[in-house]
């Protein structure tokens, strides 16, 4: 499923994401650096095309809740990899009994809804993914195990 943003809500996006790191810049559990801020246009703009297609309106960032759900009752992650995959990573554990939503974004403005899974079916010692540059531990799993996106609020 595919989401595309109007110019309007993508300006959104951004302009919430900017707000987002000037109020947190004294705030120590946020990372204002500039690829924070570029991830989270990216991550921003998947919430938002996870609303919609919901038919909610997106809340935008509040970055001193960052426990609670990003899309209604869930959690989006957002990723620009073509091929990506949905990765959970320990501060997750958590979230398990959440659903997380898979969301690759696309060029213009255009958001794929790859499809979902409760945390606690991505948060198991078979999906364990190692790299060497990750100090924390990552979860993953393919897009081809997630559930069908027309089931995510059944």
């Amino acid at each position: 499923m595919i989401i595309t943003l109007t110019q309007k809500e993508a300006d959104l996006v951004v302009r919430e994401a900017h707000r987002a790191h000037e109020e947190c810049k004294d705030y120590k559990k946020y990372n204002t650096d500039s690829n924070y801020l570029f991830a989270d246009m990216i991550g921003g703009g998947g919430e938002f095309a996870v609303c919609k297609y919901l038919g909610h309106n997106w809340r935008g960032f509040n970055v001193r809740e960052r426990d609670n759900p990003d899309a209604l009752n869930c959690e989006v992650r957002t990723t620009q990899q073509q091929y990506g995959r949905l990765l959970l990573n320990e501060r997750d554990i958590q979230k398990q009994d959440r659903k997380f939503v898979h969301v690759i974004s696309r060029k213009n403005k255009k958001f794929e809804l790859m499809g979902w899974a409760y945390g606690y079916e991505v948060i198991k010692d078979e999906n364990i993914f190692s790299r060497p540059q990750f100090v924390e531990k990552i979860w993953k799993i393919e897009n081809n195990q997630l559930r069908p996106i027309a089931t995510l609020m059944d």
